[in-house]
């Protein structure tokens, strides 16, 4: 997980310094993705640096909190907001991209960068607003004292060892278990998810076969609303909206499919404890455990790669990093990258007007 914690802070960190630094990245599809790259820097410094820290701690895997109620609230609210947010965030975008690509000159006489911060702003307000109903489900604090061996290497570990107590994954004392609260805490994360993957799903189907029915077209319509354009500028905007498009995609694709397998382990403890399917024994529980895991490894890579994923998909991207890097370094990649594509690029830089195409 330090691993996944580094790479991930890295990512997200050079893609915001890029943004902030490079004049040309300043759209308004890229403040979505800063809201997003914030998002996930928040979750993976929560969620990976909270266990990471009690680890260094203790020197042992812990689930231990020892700040109380009150680390309990932080710890779980600030992984909630993060996750919503970024939820929220993916989907305005894939509507936003869905919006320019498949009904564009509408998009161009209505749409207004103001839309872009109310939405991200609304974001933002709904996923604080969610989390602050699923508090109940994370407050609960129990506390656990624990014997260690009475030799040196365990003087300094702690007797007492705090959890927060979230009902939500109380699978293995049914006795203890709010059903009310734990259904709610389950059900009000999963169902917006689905909703929203079933929505992005749409949105994609939409824009990949709007961009296939116009890599064919050649209707008078579209020729005489561009004739009097350059007919480069033409082939470079379409190539950065194809860029572009095929990148929120993929950061969909790969956000949804990270964050379903968890989901669904959240849907299964809501039966489970709905219909009281106790463990049949402890290789049954140490199993769930190890199922739970690995859905929890796949949402921290989730948070991770998204800048790798901007950077591989999207030569703007990695031009935009490399105007950051030491000259030395951008002359000897530079040499590497064919001549076409940086003349390309270079125009496009030239066209403020054609910046709202990202």
């Amino acid at each position: 997980m330090p691993c996944i914690l580094v790479v991930g802070l890295v990512g997200n960190f050079a893609f915001l310094i890029t943004v902030v630094n490079v004049k040309t990245m300043k759209t308004d599809t890229n403040f979505y993705l800063i809201n997003l790259a914030l998002a996930d820097t928040c979750f993976l410094a929560i969620a990976i640096g909270d266990k990471f820290f009690k680890y260094m701690m203790v020197g042992v895997p812990s689930y231990g909190n020892w700040f109380g109620t009150a680390g309990c609230v932080i710890i779980y609210s600030g992984a909630f907001i993060s996750f919503f947010a970024s939820l929220f965030l993916v989907t305005v975008v894939s509507f936003e991209r869905y919006y320019a690509i498949c009904k564009p000159f509408k998009h161009r006489a209505s749409w207004h960068s103001k839309y872009t911060f109310m939405l991200i702003a609304a974001c933002w307000i709904t996923a604080i607003m969610l989390t602050c109903t699923l508090l109940p489900g994370f407050v609960p604090i129990t506390y656990t004292c624990i014997i260690w061996p009475q030799e040196e290497q365990y003087l300094d570990f702690p007797v007492k060892v705090g959890n927060c107590s979230f009902v939500g994954f109380d699978v293995n004392n049914f006795n203890n278990t709010n059903i009310g609260t734990m259904v709610y805490t389950n059900l009000a994360q999963t169902i917006p998810f689905f909703f929203a993957m079933t929505t992005n799903t749409i949105f994609y189907i939409k824009i990949i076969h709007h961009m296939k029915k116009c890599a064919g077209n050649t209707s008078p319509t579209r020729t005489n609303s561009t004739k009097n354009l350059n007919r480069n500028s033409i082939k470079v905007r379409e190539r950065l909206q194809k860029q572009v498009a095929r990148m929120l995609v993929i950061t969909g694709v790969v956000f949804f499919v990270c964050q379903a397998p968890y989901q669904f382990m959240c849907l299964s403890y809501v039966v489970q404890n709905l219909l009281h399917i106790e463990p049949i024994d402890a290789v049954h529980a140490n199993l769930s455990e190890i199922v739970l895991w690995s859905c929890r490894l796949l949402l921290y890579v989730n948070s991770a790669v998204n800048p790798y994923i901007y950077n591989a998909t999207n030569s703007r991207y990695r031009d935009a990093l490399l105007t950051l890097a030491p000259c030395e370094s951008i002359r000897r990649i530079r040499a590497r990258i064919p001549s076409s594509r940086r003349n390309t690029n270079t125009t496009n830089e030239g066209q403020p007007q054609e910046e709202h195409a990202m």
